[in-house]
């Protein structure tokens, strides 16, 4: 097996890990620059340009939305307070899309974002199956730290009501980057279909907003 196969996938994987550790584009980048190393006549893909400059425009709005307007981009205290680091963050994860753009080819950044939609999905759905085929909540976030939780109950029409999140720490969260996935997939045009309709369905099946 190539290490192209294994480190692609797994870069992603860590990227997508939005509520375990804010270093985790900065390691994905260090495993992409290592692959770089060692092939180092790859060359910028023309084709992924605009997916590029997609992501850069996105980055570049938020964070001069954030810098301009913080009473709405950055009501929680702790990102106040985290901002430097969850800017570096993001760019570490831009600079990280250009670079696999630059050393992977359609086919291998398909199957990679398709292998790490699938864990999420997977997750997702035995989440959800255990809640409301077993009424048994499954929090994966306590798994690793008894001071994390995820947010997996909304209150509504006077009840509390389980929306499942898979590994992210609330569903939107999960609905955010399933959908980064999906648009991906469609401007790389590969088709969304069989079991890949579980990823819009996972989305609303969140019940967020």
């Amino acid at each position: 097996m190539k290490l192209s196969y294994v480190i692609l996938p797994l870069s992603l994987f860590l990227c997508s890990l939005d509520s375990y550790f804010r270093e985790r584009g900065i390691l994905s980048l260090f495993l992409l620059l290592m692959l770089l190393v060692v092939n180092r006549n790859a060359i910028l893909n023309k084709r992924y340009i605009p997916i590029v400059c997609v992501c850069t425009t996105v980055f570049a709005v938020y964070t001069v939305l954030a810098f301009s307007m913080p009473s709405i981009y950055l009501e929680i205290n702790a990102d106040k307070a985290n901002f430097s680091l969850k800017i570096f963050d993001r760019l570490s994860i831009l600079a990280l899309i250009i670079i696999a753009a630059i050393a992977y080819n359609r086919d291998s950044l398909i199957k990679s974002v398709i292998l790490v939609a699938n864990v999420h999905v997977v997750f997702f759905v035995v989440q959800f199956f255990f809640y409301y085929a077993l009424r048994v909540p499954v929090d994966y976030l306590s798994f690793f730290s008894s001071e994390l939780a995820q947010r997996n109950w909304m209150g509504f029409g006077g009840d509390n009501v389980f929306r499942a999140s898979g590994l992210y720490f609330e569903p939107s969260n999960y609905a955010a980057y399933m959908s980064c996935y999906i648009a991906i997939l469609i401007l790389l045009k590969s088709e969304i279909k069989g079991y890949k309709y579980l990823y819009p369905v996972s989305m609303m099946l969140t019940l967020s907003s």
